[in-house]
């Protein structure tokens, strides 16, 4: 290649760049104020022998993707799951649990029907905050987990109390007690609307901040969000417009 050509070629590039690159937006919120910070690039907490984050290193291990534009839920379900059961003494013959065990597994008001199915249930795609929390119940005493609770919490609106029950519950997370957040994925990363489910993988009380294991592994990976985001994320109508999101809490009682 000439020295012509080779001229030409980046003078292209550059001005492809400036007419198309202008209309792409950050991956995490507008431009200088990110909803959101990737875990790859503030791990400190991590780092710190002051925070053994029982929660995060038990979900880590089961982080998967989900395998549809509707299934969050499951992935988040299988995480949770798979890491309540970390500490069991396990067979050879065990497997680890996938969405599509917990889907064959697990029958609760058309729950596969609605994630999987190209036309969803009667057109209806994706599952409630509720629905979770009937699915996670069945579902932990399918795998053996007798004793376990699951506590629907639905938050609507920004209340002080809202948040301090929340802090309370998320200071309470360990490799037996989880929560799994039902949010606006506009609310944290600045993506369409749309109702969505992830595991919470830890908090960090001195910066005031929750991790977000999103299980939509095509376009994002761990990342924090301030309380105050994740408060305003969770404090929104679900697409009946009739209930607000929120969280499960889910305790395996073990």
């Amino acid at each position: 290649m000439n020295k012509f050509i080779a001229s030409f070629l980046l003078v292209q590039f550059f001005l492809i760049l400036a007419v198309y690159g202008s209309d792409l937006k950050p991956k995490y919120g507008p431009k200088g104020s990110p909803k959101a910070i990737p875990l790859a690039l503030s791990n400190e907490y991590f780092r710190s022998p002051q925070h053994p984050a029982p929660a995060f290193w038990a979900l880590i291990s089961y982080y998967i993707p989900q395998k549809t534009g509707a299934s969050c839920s499951s992935a988040t379900l299988a995480m949770v799951l798979n890491a309540a059961r970390s500490h069991f003494q396990k067979n050879s013959e065990e497997i680890v649990i996938s969405e599509s065990d917990l889907l064959d597994q697990v029958d609760v008001d058309h729950w596969k029907q609605r994630l999987i199915s190209p036309v969803g249930y009667f057109g209806q795609w994706g599952i409630s905050l509720d629905l979770l929390g009937k699915v996670t119940e069945v579902a932990f005493k399918q795998y053996r987990f007798d004793k376990v609770s699951v506590k629907v919490v639905h938050i609507d609106k920004k209340s002080l109390q809202a948040q301090s029950d929340l802090v309370n519950a998320l200071e309470k997370m360990s490799d037996k007690i989880f929560i799994i957040a039902n949010f606006d994925q506009k609310s944290f990363t600045d993506d369409s609307e749309a109702g969505h489910f992830a595991p919470v993988g830890a908090y960090d009380k001195e910066r005031g901040r929750v991790l977000i294991l999103d299980p939509d592994r095509k376009y994002f990976e761990p990342y924090w969000v301030s309380l105050e985001v994740f408060m305003a994320g969770m404090a929104t109508a679900d697409s009946s417009k009739q209930l607000s999101r929120g969280y499960l809490i889910v305790n395996t009682g073990s």
